[in-house]
């Protein structure tokens, strides 16, 4: 999953992969922010079954598989 962000100071938007911006959060607060952002942004953009499957898929989404 990527994610476009814009630096305030170039104001250039740059794209970043989900494992990316999560190496790059230093607050556990945050974490959870972004998650909730990445749930809220595939139940915008998906309808259906394939919105549940989405979730889900980032609900279970492990890391250490890599």
């Amino acid at each position: 999953m990527s994610f476009y962000v814009l630096d305030r100071d170039s104001e250039e938007w740059y794209k970043f992969e989900f494992e990316e911006v999560l190496d790059e959060i230093s607050n556990p607060f945050a974490y959870k922010q972004v998650i909730l952002n990445a749930m809220y942004a595939i139940y915008q953009c998906t309808m259906g079954k394939k919105r549940a499957e989405n979730i889900y898929l980032l609900l279970i989404w492990n890391n250490s598989e890599k």
